[in-house]
């Protein structure tokens, strides 16, 4: 490993994002904004300043737009690569966002996930306007992460902050608690591969299961 470093006021990273087909520019998110590496070199240089910014995503098929979740700030949002960003928050009823997620096949459709009372929210309009799920299971706490399944997008997932892990089998309209298993339901980061599901808790350890999602 090589430490990259250089440019970063705050070193407190929260965040990677990176396009698969172009894996240059690189974006960081740390607990003072975004920042971006470009050309293959081992500088970082501010691209937005927002306050800790826990999550990345960048649009599959439209080149240079990008979503950044910041604990406070909301939702930023850049169309040009990061140049230039703007707060798409109309709707929102929590700021503390943690966690943005974008459909895989339509990216128009994004789910967020913020504090306490505020939950998961989604936008049908690539962030334009945002309204909270109907589903009171996914609105009462916290969102840390929330994860599309990519062979079947209408299944989603959220790790709660103290809730364990939620499913939705509608594409984010209802959801279900699925927490046999688990030892700990402070959840703190999710993973969704293949037919596979993981997740990682605060006092746990990591857990897996499978596609039928009956036992972590």
């Amino acid at each position: 490993w090589t430490l990259y470093r250089t440019g970063l006021v705050s070193t407190f990273v929260r965040c990677l994002a990176v396009e698969p087909e172009h894996p240059d520019p690189l974006f960081c998110g740390t607990e003072d904004g975004v920042y971006l590496r470009t050309d293959g070199g081992v500088t970082w240089a501010q691209a937005r300043s927002a306050p800790s910014v826990r999550s990345l995503a960048i649009h599959p098929i439209k080149t240079g737009v990008i979503y950044a979740g910041a604990y406070g700030d909301g939702v930023w949002k850049s169309v040009n690569g990061g140049k230039n960003w703007s707060l798409v928050n109309l709707g929102l009823t929590n700021l503390l966002v943690r966690t943005v997620a974008l459909h895989p096949s339509k990216p128009e459709t994004l789910l967020a996930g913020a504090g306490t009372g505020g939950g998961i929210h989604r936008s049908l309009n690539g962030g334009l306007s945002w309204v909270q799920v109907p589903d009171t299971t996914a609105t009462v706490g916290a969102c840390v992460e929330i994860q599309y399944d990519r062979l079947d997008p209408l299944r989603v997932y959220a790790a709660e902050l103290d809730r364990g892990v939620l499913r939705s089998a509608d594409g984010g309209t209802t959801w279900a608690r699925i927490n046999r298993g688990l030892v700990s339901f402070r959840t703190r980061s999710l993973c969704v591969v293949d037919t596979l599901r993981y997740v990682g808790t605060e006092a746990g350890g990591a857990y897996f299961t499978t596609l039928n999602d009956t036992l972590w």
